[in-house]
């Protein structure tokens, strides 16, 4: 027993110095893949039990059903019933004018996002350490998550994206481009809903992983780039863009939506998901900006969700170039570290908004 715990320490140590040997000494990119099947193997994740986010499983309500309801009606409405009890998810906040109320669609949250909190995948202790050390060094934090931790978030379910689509009345996008697309959790659900889906990334690790599940990827800032790339490309444009949890993680929001706007096609719809209240947050290399965004965000600053999603809806996405069509609230749920305290909860807002003809 005690042999076994000692050679297990020492492939822990092993894998660690391959990890940092890797990343720091010689050119990182051809050996972190070495170093994340070593950590990996020796770590396995453990699974957030379903308390982890203290999730109030209402006890679901008796539901009026027209006799002539068909079975797959009655289907899609059991898979639709929240499970989440906070009222907050299923109505537009009081506060809000009507005009603005009127665009809310409640959609959950779904039934998978109790079963995601139940199996979310938790870095252990190893990982999660070596992450919190290697983020001193002037390395991008989404290329270390790639190689130490577990892939798993959850935001919406095929059927929620396509009912918040048919309320803004748009049709199913023929081509998406995902900006940010991570660990391409939410890419699969958009694929589910559009016959051609490019994802783009900043992070090498994360472009990787998204190329070996047989995406497109454009490894680039789309800010900087989507002019070039428009020029020389003669595909058609896109139907729909993208934006999950990204907005409140990069320096130039409002020059990353200038690109979106670009990129689509006249009458192209923006999918946007931002956790309110907005605070940024950086996870790129290390450079002497402070975090904080370089441009002027009109609907941050207030300190509630209700104040920020209007200004959001109201001011920001107008002034942009975009007419909000329709919204919703869900929780993003992701899968964290035990040191962190496992599954991570934000509480997004969903914004469906059309390319307007004129900014």
């Amino acid at each position: 027993m005690v042999f076994a715990g000692v050679r297990r320490l020492r492939l822990h140590v092993l894998a660690s110095l391959a990890l940092l040997v890797g990343w720091v000494w010689w050119p990182w990119w051809p050996w972190w893949p070495v170093s994340l099947r070593l950590v990996r193997s020796f770590c396995e994740p453990p699974r957030r039990p379903r308390e982890a986010l203290r999730l109030a499983k209402r006890a679901r309500a008796k539901q009026d059903v027209d006799s002539d309801a068909s079975a797959s009606d009655l289907e899609e409405l059991d898979l639709e019933l929240p499970t989440f009890g906070e009222r907050k998810w299923r109505k537009a906040p009081s506060s809000w004018p009507a005009e603005v109320a009127e665009l809310f669609v409640p959609l959950g949250p779904h039934t998978a996002a109790t079963r995601f909190v139940e199996t979310a995948p938790v870095a252990s202790w190893l990982p999660a350490t070596l992450y919190n050390v290697l983020c001193e060094l002037p390395v991008n934090e989404f290329d270390l998550q790639a190689c130490l931790y577990p892939k798993g978030s959850h935001l919406f379910t095929a059927p929620q994206l396509r009912k918040l689509l048919k309320a803004a009345e748009a049709a199913a996008p023929d081509r998406v481009l995902d900006v940010g697309a991570g660990d391409g959790c939410h890419t699969a659900v958009l694929r589910e809903v559009s016959e051609e889906v490019v994802a783009t990334e900043t992070s090498q690790g994360m472009a990787w992983q998204l190329e070996r599940e047989g995406y497109e990827v454009w490894c680039e800032d789309v800010s900087e780039t989507w002019a070039e790339r428009s020029a020389r490309t003669r595909r058609r444009a896109f139907s729909l863009v993208s934006m999950l949890n990204v907005l409140d993680r990069c320096a130039a929001p409002r020059k990353l939506l200038a690109a979106a706007r670009g990129i689509l096609e006249e009458g192209g719809f923006l999918l946007l998901a931002s956790p309110l209240p907005f605070a940024a947050s950086y996870y790129g290399p290390e450079t002497r900006w402070n975090g904080q965004p370089l441009e002027d965000l009109s609907f941050t600053g207030f300190g509630n969700w209700d104040e920020d999603g209007l200004r959001l809806v109201q001011e920001f996405l107008p002034s942009c170039g975009f007419h909000v069509k329709a919204l919703s609230r869900l929780p993003y749920l992701s899968g964290g570290d035990v040191l962190d305290g496992g599954c991570i909860e934000l509480d997004d807002i969903v914004v469906l908004a059309q390319k307007s003809t004129t900014t």
